[in-house]
């Protein structure tokens, strides 16, 4: 068995964790474009302005390098973000009114790859461009019918969504806890809080019970750094890790705190 410590540093609103090993790791069976302190550095780029701690440790570089090393995703990727280019104004607009951290975009990311695909289109019954499902959508002040409804109407269904997300952030104390409660509901996430004494939003999904996608949290923190990085979805096929640039930042010269992270595997779903 492998014996990890994770070390975090907080400064300008970037959370930074190091895995060190302190055995033989096993080596993995997912290439790596982008190793671990490459993912700090890039999570540094264009510090948010309004305090959202981009997060980088194992499971957010595991899910940025599943992200990277196939040709074909990184072609979905780059249309996703041709998307975004068309709907930036409107999304913009909204994160302005509602105040929120550009960086929250990263759940459209995950949810619909800025698709706004029909209820048809998925077992979940989910929909839109934050795939609301009709409970949900309902719930957040959208107007839900047979055939088409709110949900598909991306201005209302984004200010919906930034306004669940602030109540979460409200309720919940952070903004990672937010976006989990966004995935399972805010009364889950709150639950094993109490439970666990902890607003670490990561010793949260690796406590077990949570539900919903167990590598949520990890994707929407990898999507981050694209968004910050677009140019990462240049890389070629078993092309080296790219070298770091004089002029990108560096990491924060600030003590570290070790933190033990447990490990576990479950499946789920977009449940908010």
């Amino acid at each position: 068995m492998n014996s990890v410590a994770a070390k975090k540093f907080f400064g300008a609103g970037i959370v930074f964790a190091t895995l060190v090993s302190f055995a033989q790791d096993t080596p993995s069976t997912t290439p790596r474009f982008i190793s671990l302190e490459r993912a700090i550095v890039l999570a540094a780029a264009s510090p948010s302005d309004k305090g959202f701690p981009a997060i980088v440790n194992e499971d957010v570089v595991v899910q940025l390098n599943k992200m990277l090393t196939q040709s074909w995703s990184r072609k979905s990727l780059k249309k996703a973000l041709d998307r975004l280019e068309e709907l930036k104004p409107m999304l913009q607009e909204e994160s302005n009114l509602e105040q929120t951290p550009w960086e929250l975009m990263a759940i459209a990311f995950v949810e619909s790859n800025f698709r706004n695909p029909t209820q048809s289109a998925n077992r979940w019954k989910s929909a839109g461009l934050w795939q609301f499902t009709r409970n949900s959508g309902r719930a957040h002040g959208l107007k839900v019918t047979a055939k088409k409804g709110e949900r598909l109407d991306m201005q209302k269904a984004t200010r919906a969504a930034l306004r669940y997300l602030k109540r979460n952030r409200e309720d919940l104390g952070n903004w990672p806890l937010a976006i989990l409660g966004y995935n399972v509901g805010p009364a889950k996430v709150k639950k094993i809080m109490d439970a666990m004494s902890s607003d670490d939003a990561f010793e949260i999904v690796k406590s077990g019970p949570l539900g919903g996608d167990p590598e949520y949290l990890a994707k929407v923190m990898a999507s981050v750094i694209i968004l910050k990085n677009p140019s990462l979805l240049d890389l070629k096929d078993g092309a080296p890790e790219l070298p770091m640039l004089s002029s990108e930042p560096s990491i924060p010269n600030e003590p570290p705190r070790l933190i033990p992270p447990r490990f576990v595997e479950r499946s789920g779903r977009h449940l908010n």
